[in-house]
């Protein structure tokens, strides 16, 4: 390890820097001061490992590195009561909830998320049918009062959605106290699968996945319940037509067996049309069709799983985005109603290792941006999609550019937002310190890396998510002004959490990707990027893309004033217009 400024280790900084090694995993709300205490001493003043001049000391410390690490894992298996009721609810096929005795729902799936545009508060949100909504509150009242002894479920028919007009069956299961956490209250699960789509969830399902009518119209039978034998008999056909058409169906959809087919089409039918999006539209082909935002999987060629998210019209021009790391692939509700407005159809991957996304095995660096490309060109052709508009929002435009190199028939127009495929270590020294820290983690001390993660992602997972965002974002005032939207808060929140949920390796190895310099392949590269770029930015300074547009020529920059990091969310509507731009050509 190299000295930074002269100054070694004397024992009690070796103890100051243990506490603080241990302190992010036992106290990640602390994660500021661990992150002043962290930076101070191990850089102290330069970008270089300040020197630790007993080797003994210095493997005490690696030890201790390992055993925090380990801690935090056990941590990670430990099942909280909140991740039991996570798994619970993601483990339903359509739109499912939590809630105590007193009807207050403490937990949503996305699927009921995505239904009303926010978590319901209370059950009547989720059943608008009168009668439905008293046989759950009679069981409800009946299953508290007798505990294990007494019946533990119930199913039925109501109606539910915005406007109470969509038919569905229901589940009603007491959960009892095992996950109350020591509450007074008995939970209850509440699972709604619909059972006849309306006419705009199936035009919808049919036009996404350019099923026959009858294709269609099988779907929907398996979704509802029936049986082979049960379609055969409704839709007076033999039995190998419609095995040879579910075939069919889980091709087109990319389904890997009948469930996933079923869970696919109940997403459908949660995603379109929540309050807060849907007005009517005069224009074809949305006339009938209402905005989505929906998450959805595939199975790569390889089996590996990757989740993507669609936003907007889903019958519009296709945009594939490249996300920041660990968030950035949700936009906000204006904006997919603009995308919508627009024909637009955002279509936002998750990468390898990032939420439900199985990682690669051994696969780092310039491989993983190879196979990550390829992994994106699956995905087009699962959905059938020829050629798209490149968005690579800030830590995403390394991935995108690699795309854009490996498979250039593809691609119409190539943007960034935020940030160009470029780097100098020069650059490191003036970043805001948190952000700093993780790439000198990331360059000197990688071991340490996943600690740091590791203490970030927890911190974002309590009561404390809003202040820390906020902190971070402190050093800019166009950042600073951002983070005073909840709804931008929210989403960086609820993006990073999804992305880490199952490990915090795909967060690791891409903060490594941030780190190499792509100006080479840009320079060779059919398409060229346009930039736009924020003029306050600090965490990544607008000199950066302007090098980028010196050295790759051909590359077009577009300043953005009174903008930061968090333009993605902040200027949303220059984004926009710069994608329209492209799609029009």
């Amino acid at each position: 390890m190299k000295t930074a400024n002269d100054e070694s280790f004397t024992n009690e900084k070796r103890q100051e820097l243990v506490q603080a090694i241990y302190g992010s995993a036992l106290a990640p709300i602390d994660y500021p001061q661990t992150v002043t205490m962290l930076d101070t001493l191990l850089f102290g003043l330069g970008d270089s490992l300040v020197e630790i001049d007993n080797p003994a000391a210095s493997q005490a410390i690696a030890l201790h590195i390992d055993a925090v690490r380990k801690l935090q894992q056990r941590i990670e298996r430990t099942p909280t009561v909140k991740d039991g009721l996570q798994i619970i609810i993601d483990s339903m096929p359509g739109s499912a909830v939590i809630f105590e005795q007193s009807e207050q729902i403490i937990r949503a799936n996305a699927a009921a998320e995505n239904r009303f545009n926010m978590m319901p508060k209370r059950i009547e949100a989720c059943i608008k049918d009168v009668v439905a909504l008293k046989k759950i509150r009679t069981f409800v009242s009946v299953a508290s009062q007798k505990g294990p002894t007494g019946e533990n479920m119930i199913g039925g028919t109501g109606l539910t959605g915005p406007k109470g007009m969509d038919r569905i069956s229901f589940i009603v299961k007491h959960l009892g106290r095992e996950f109350s956490g020591g509450s007074a209250e008995d939970l209850f699960l509440l699972s709604v699968i619909d059972l006849g789509f309306n006419d705009q969830a199936v035009q919808l399902f049919r036009l996404a996945h350019q099923l026959t009518k009858a294709e269609t119209e099988v779907a929907v039978l398996l979704a509802s319940g029936l049986r082979v034998g049960d379609i055969v008999s409704q839709r007076n056909v033999s039995s190998d037509t419609v095995r040879t058409q579910i075939k069919t169906i889980k091709t087109k959809t990319a389904a890997a067996d009948i469930p996933a087919l079923v869970r696919l089409i109940c997403g459908f039918s949660a995603s379109v049309a929540t309050p807060a999006l849907a007005r009517p539209s005069s224009s074809l082909p949305n006339d009938t069709i209402e905005p989505i935002k929906r998450m959805a999987s595939i199975s790569l060629p390889d089996g590996r799983r990757m989740d993507y998210l669609e936003q907007g019209s889903p019958v519009g021009r296709p945009v594939l985005l490249f996300h920041n790391v660990p968030y950035g692939f949700e936009l906000p509700a204006a904006a997919i109603r603009r995308a919508y407005d627009e024909k637009l159809r955002f279509i936002a991957p998750m990468r390898a290792g990032h939420g439900h996304s199985d990682l690669l095995a051994e696969c780092y660096g310039d491989v993983l941006l190879s196979q990550n490309a390829d992994d994106h060109a699956a995905l087009l052709d699962a959905l059938k999609i020829k050629k798209v508009v490149i968005l690579g929002h800030s830590g995403g435009s390394h991935c995108a550019l690699r795309f854009a190199t490996r498979h250039p028939a593809r691609v119409t127009a190539l943007l960034a937002c935020g940030r160009a495929p470029i780097w100098r270590d020069a650059w490191m020294q003036a970043m805001p310190q948190q952000q700093r820290l993780v790439l000198r983690l990331t360059k000197y001390m990688p071991k340490m890396l996943p600690v740091l993660l590791w203490s970030m992602m927890a911190s974002l997972d309590t009561s404390y998510a809003t202040q820390f965002v906020r902190i971070g974002s402190k050093e800019g005032a166009a950042d600073r002004n951002a983070a005073e939207n909840q709804e931008t808060v929210d989403l960086i929140v609820k993006n990073a959490l999804a992305a880490s949920r199952d490990t915090l390796e795909g967060f690791t190895r891409e903060c490594a990707i941030s780190l190499l310099d792509l100006v080479e392949e840009a320079r060779a590269a059919k398409h060229k990027f346009h930039i736009l770029h924020g003029d306050c930015d600090v965490v990544v300074p607008l000199i950066q893309s302007q090098t980028f547009v010196e050295e790759v020529p051909g590359t077009t920059l577009q300043t953005v004033e009174n903008a930061g990091q968090l333009m993605f969310y902040s200027h949303w509507p220059q984004v926009m217009d710069a994608v329209l731009k492209a799609v029009r050509g």
